[in-house]
């Protein structure tokens, strides 16, 4: 099977790395789509179909990317629904940030659902808590019936407490928004993030040698930096972060599928668990470890 990943950047692009372990039963051929600082690289897509990919399925985090925070843009999506339509591939839209978006950023649509041929996912996990993994999936009709049958193979269903508590939490906001419900909630950490975001971004660009690019500020739940200064060894640096400094960061290279011990001098740092106070130690932390003359190469 060959599937299409919607990834960012270099030949060697990062996205969410656990879509290739659920992809890994099947054995897939991986075929990057790049995107450019325009979005995606919708020519070289296009290219590479006439040219006789047949890819059976398109994997995308559409807003607030992981781990880079892109968010694509409607008229891509547009496009990418009719090159779907034209060549029979579906697309799985993982908007699992859905509503986390920052104040001033603009957020299009989600991938139509007027098409046989998208799929889209969501959860009420990144909003609500992560213990509660529990998600939503609006599907056509062709596949309701097979990935019902998937998943009852699973576990059956999601816990009934887990349902009921979710249920109670969105129904308290159905009438009266300003008292609670999950718009509320989602109002309240999208402040927070962006808050947290900024903090993140401003002690690493003044604290890290050469500071750092961050290229998309939208939304979400972390922080996607890659280091100016290309003679810091980042598995040093965390290693040191681990044992002498006492805090951690997630390393690029985690996040590429292809030459997984080059890092590309990219870092995800988490801002939804800690406090301000914590995150700041936290980095402070972080920043004196890549500072750290030992982390040199």
């Amino acid at each position: 099977m060959r599937c299409w990943t919607a990834a960012t950047r270099s030949s060697s692009d990062p996205t969410y790395p656990l879509i290739f372990r659920d992809l890994q039963h099947h054995e897939p051929e991986l075929l990057p789509l790049h995107l450019t600082a325009d979005g995606f690289d919708i020519s070289a897509l296009e290219a590479r179909l006439e040219a006789g990919a047949r890819p059976r399925l398109l994997y995308t985090v559409p807003e607030f990317h992981n781990p880079t925070g892109f968010i694509t843009p409607a008229e891509q999506r547009a496009r990418l629904v009719e090159l779907a339509e034209h060549y029979g591939f579906v697309i799985v839209s993982d908007n699992a940030y859905a509503g986390l978006g920052f104040d001033g950023v603009e957020v299009p649509a989600d991938y139509p659902l007027d098409s046989d041929l998208v799929v889209h996912v969501r959860t009420f996990s990144k909003t609500l808590g992560p213990g509660l993994r529990l998600g939503w999936l609006v599907l056509p009709d062709w596949l309701v019936g097979p990935v019902t049958r998937l998943r009852a193979n699973q576990d059956q269903h999601s816990s009934a407490l887990v349902q009921a508590i979710v249920a109670r939490i969105v129904g308290a906001g159905a009438h009266s928004p300003q008292d609670g419900g999950l718009d509320a909630i989602a109002a309240r950490a999208r402040t927070a993030y962006a808050e947290r975001f900024d903090l993140v971004a401003g002690i690493l660009e003044e604290q890290v040698p050469g500071g750092v690019e961050i290229d998309h500020r939208t939304g979400g739940i972390f922080l996607w930096a890659r280091l100016r200064e290309s003679g810091i060894d980042l598995a040093a640096a965390q290693q040191l972060a681990r044992t002498r400094y006492g805090t951690d960061a997630v390393l690029g290279r985690f996040f590429h599928r292809d030459r997984p011990d080059d890092d590309r001098g990219g870092l995800r740092i988490g801002i939804s668990h800690l406090e301000p106070s914590q995150l700041r130690l936290g980095v402070e932390r972080l920043a004196a470890a890549l500072s750290d003359p030992e982390a040199r190469r």
